[in-house]
This record gives C-alpha cells, sequence and structure tokens, in this order.
C-alpha cells in the first residue's frame, strides 16, 4: 500500500512506503503491472481554492474541484491498469492551495490483483 499525508511532502503530491516511490518525492511507480486502486482527498484551507489532479504518466485520469468554500474537502478515487514502470502523481493546479495539518490531505495507492 502507499499512503502519504502532507507531513512526509509539502502538500497533496505523494510519498510513502520506499519499495513504491518513484526516487522523485511524490511519485508512485508500479513496480508490477497490475490493476490499482487510487484515492485521494484535499482540503481547501482558508482559500477556498483546492483544485487537484491524479495523473497516470502525465495524463490527468481524476479531479477534486473546490472554488470558494474555505475549509472544503473533496475527494476522488480511481481504478487503474499500470504497467511495471507507471507513474501516478497529485498535482495542484496554478494559484490553488492544500492545507493539511497531518491527516487532512492524503493519496492512497493499493495493488488490487497484479496481472
Amino acid at each position: 500500500m502507499f499512503l502519504m499525508s502532507s507531513e512526509e511532502s509539502n502538500g497533496c503530491s505523494g510519498g510513502g512506503d520506499t519499495d513504491q516511490k518513484h526516487s522523485l518525492a511524490g511519485v508512485f511507480a508500479a513496480l508490477v503491472r497490475g490493476v490499482y486502486y487510487f484515492t485521494f482527498t484535499c482540503n481547501s484551507g482558508t482559500t477556498g481554492k483546492g483544485n487537484a489532479a491524479l495523473l497516470k504518466n502525465g495524463q490527468n485520469m481524476a479531479a477534486v474541484i473546490e472554488n470558494g468554500h474555505v475549509d472544503s474537502m473533496r475527494s476522488n478515487s480511481v481504478i487503474l491498469q499500470l504497467d511495471e514502470g507507471d507513474h501516478v502523481n497529485i498535482i495542484l493546479w496554478i494559484d490553488n492551495s492544500i492545507y493539511d495539518n497531518g491527516y487532512r490531505s492524503t493519496f492512497t495507492g493499493v495493488l488490487l490483483f497484479p496481472m
């Protein structure tokens, strides 16, 4: 399992188990071909703008949208087939921010089954 909070990395951008983490902080790298479940939650904090996206090899797979509600939380989940070496990460949109005090913004990935 791959789990992150912003105590491990700055904002909603990844981290977690070293055997599943790419050498670049915040990037999940699949070690085996398989089907994976990812979920992420982001808190908008005081800005009310907490828009973020989950990318697979640089392609948008899912997003959370929050414009205008202070301290609002949004979550999204996807099931993805990954090949060995595929990368999954969360990006924060320009002029947005994510608040976290150790548990409000998370990124989790789990291998459901190898292929």
